[in-house]
């Protein structure tokens, strides 16, 4: 066979040419030649092949090709196939570094950690470098985990090191198996650290508890060194107040300014207002309708098919829970939007369809009066309690930001008569004031170079005074204090109007670091007063994200693990977003949920319900806990009811 391929066959007349032209050419030789190197002889079989495993030009040709034949297997060529994939090797270190990068893309980017265990995935993996095997879920969970977690803890360490001043932020909870966790926070310019999260098992924590526990960790967060603290942020809860006590008794922390959350106290405050009974009929009446669709996934449907009719689209409806931020104004908010559904639904239903008495509730028009009465009551309380959950906020804005919420009020109390005695001088606004409200706050507020003109009452000017002589070292320091602030106030001096420090109006913190250098006792306190949060949010994140990995269906997590996937799933991302901003680019932001993506959420939940654990139901004062629809971003306080922690109830 391969000499018919590589010899063509052929007669040979030359030894003839002097026979006559009569003869008939019969007995001519076959002659062969090979097409590789055109040699010719006579036509043999062994001969052919003989020649071909000499014949250079034709083994080359078949090395090019990939030709295996009995010519190339005699002489012991193996020609590599021409459609044959390259090899691909990989390197013990190469391995490694790509289990890591594997496992950031779970722990980092917080999907599951089965992600690479779908054949799909390993297709497409195989088909990048088919020499890699993906780590299994087990190692993800595992050694990967560990290795993650301290590469991070290694970046976070040198960040927290090179800064200058640390914000801490503390908050205690329970989790999924009811345990016990502290957690710490760090609020930083470029985003929250978490620190950890730490299951305290049964230690006492009342304030000399809590006390004896966070100095411990500041201890090691500073290496001993407490003057680089800052700030503590915690809740308004009686423990908290008492720890702050104890911690002051020692000098090394008394430079440090302890802060009530603002958010935690607008959402007390909230609760305060919905505590009057006629308010609080209106809200239960509220929570009915939601509940009693809820319960009744077919009254649902129907009710979707009428907001289709008369909005194009479908809305969400939100179920009030005390422990969440906002859901309260949410709730009357989802139930005003789909109004006109309702009262379609309640003309086309009857009332033996729909549980909870709904029917009644939406038939009766005074219902959504007051309903409505009750949105206009909440709606600017609700962007107050937003904007103090923001990070941009500075203490400055805090006495601001309660004196907006009284006048509100006071307003709102012509047409609702129960709250002429809730505002009153000693009042539960007053108290609730009074309770978050403090010295710094106060101070801020005069400090905010677009206040120089608001005038200062003798009762906010000796607060003033005697926060100074709190928080300076000396007389001298308080009496250059002193002199520097009233000539910020009149604009002389140092702070004469025209300075550039001028042009920083609306931003505090640029303005007092501009001129720390000029003002060096009250520059530099009010460098650290803008510079520090006014809530305790990183805190509440932190729990967010903890009961958004522990839930239900992982609850035999152990507390360490969970600390460590909430530290890589948070410092991961900051530190990816610090590389972003480093590189030029737009770092990742969280974005609210759009009415689509509510629907879609509440939908997901409707069909997991009683999987999930964001889907208990808590009885606290008669308060249904539940939500339907609620994004997990750093606006959501996580807080169980009866945590285990003392003094954990609120007392006005």
């Amino acid at each position: 066979m391969e000499a018919q391929q590589a010899f063509k066959t052929f007669k040979d007349e030359s030894q003839y040419k002097n026979v006559r032209q009569s003869r008939v050419l019969t007995d001519l030789k076959a002659m062969s030649q090979c097409l590789h190197c055109s040699k010719k002889f006579t036509q043999n079989a062994t001969r052919q092949f003989n020649h071909l495993c000499e014949c250079q030009v034709y083994l080359n040709y078949c090395a090019s090709k990939g030709i295996q034949n009995n010519v190339t297997r005699k002489v012991g060529i193996r020609a590599k196939p021409a459609n044959q994939l390259p090899i691909h090797k990989l390197s013990s270190k190469a391995k490694a570094d790509l289990d890591l990068r594997a496992a950031r893309v779970c722990l980092v980017g917080g999907y599951p950690f089965t992600l690479f265990e779908s054949e799909e995935m390993k297709s497409f993996c195989n088909g990048l470098n088919s020499a890699y095997k993906l780590p299994s879920r087990q190692r993800i969970a595992g050694d990967l985990l560990d290795a993650v977690y301290c590469d991070i803890q290694a970046d976070i360490d040198a960040f927290i090191t090179s800064s200058d001043k640390l914000n801490i932020v503390t908050d205690e909870s329970s989790n999924i198996n009811h345990s016990r966790i502290c957690n710490i926070s760090i609020q930083t310019s470029a985003g929250a650290i978490h620190y950890i999260s730490e299951d305290v098992g049964s230690k006492k924590l009342d304030a000399r508890g809590c006390a004896l526990w966070l100095s411990q960790h500041l201890f090691s967060i500073t290496n001993s060194d407490i003057s680089q603290i800052n700030s503590i942020a915690t809740d308004t809860c009686p423990t908290m107040r008492k720890m702050e006590k104890e911690l002051q008794i020692s000098d090394q922390f008394k430079h440090i300014f302890f802060i009530p959350c603002d958010s935690h106290s607008i959402q007390l405050l909230i609760k305060d207002i919905l505590s009057i009974p006629r308010l609080k009929a209106i809200l239960s009446n509220a929570q009915d309708i939601v509940i009693a669709f809820n319960k009744s996934p077919l009254q649902y449907a129907y009710l979707r098919e009428f907001q289709i009719q008369c909005y194009g689209k479908h809305y969400s409806l939100i179920l009030s829970v005390i422990t969440r931020w906002g859901t309260q104004y949410r709730l009357v908010h989802s139930v005003l939007r789909s109004k006109n559904a309702l009262r379609r639904y309640a003309d086309h239903h009857s009332a033996s369809e729909i549980g909870n008495n709904a029917h009644t509730i939406i038939k009766d028009l005074d219902f959504w009066r007051d309903l409505d009465s009750l949105r206009e009551l909440l709606a600017p309380i609700n962007e107050q309690l937003k904007m103090s959950e923001s990070s941009k906020g500075h203490l400055g804005h805090v006495l601001e930001r309660w004196k907006a919420i009284l006048k509100h009020l006071i307003c709102k109390a012509t047409d609702i008569p129960e709250l002429t005695e809730f505002v009153k001088e000693n009042g539960t606004f007053a108290k609730r004031f009074k309770r978050q409200v403090v010295p710094i706050h106060i101070l801020a507020f005069y400090l905010r170079p677009d206040n120089v003109d608001v005038p200062m009452p003798v009762e906010h000017e000796t607060i003033c005074f005697q926060f100074l002589e709190r928080f300076t070292q000396n007389r001298e320091d308080l009496c250059t204090a002193w002199a520097e602030l009233q000539q910020f106030r009149a604009q002389e001096e140092t702070f004469v109007k025209g300075r550039p420090c001028w042009i920083f109006h609306d931003n505090p913190r640029a303005f007092w670091l501009n001129m720390r250098n000029y003002a060096v006792v009250l520059g530099n306190l009010a460098t650290r007063i803008f510079s520090t949060p006014t809530n305790s949010v990183a805190s509440e994140h932190s729990f967010s994200i903890q009961n958004h990995i522990h839930n239900k269906l992982r609850a035999s997590l152990l507390s360490k693990t969970v600390n460590k996937l909430t530290y890589t799933y948070i410092n991961g991302r900051l530190l990816r977003n610090l590389e972003l901003l480093k590189n030029g680019k737009k770092a990742e932001d969280c974005e609210s949920l759009t009415d689509e993506m509510e629907v879609d959420l509440e939908n997901s939940l409707l069909v997991n319900e009683g999987s999930e654990g964001d889907l208990i139901c808590f009885n606290e004062n008669d308060d249904v806990l539940m939500i339907l629809d609620e994004d997990l971003d750093e606006n959501l306080s996580r807080r169980e009811p009866n945590s285990g922690f003392e003094d954990d109830d609120e007392d006005v």
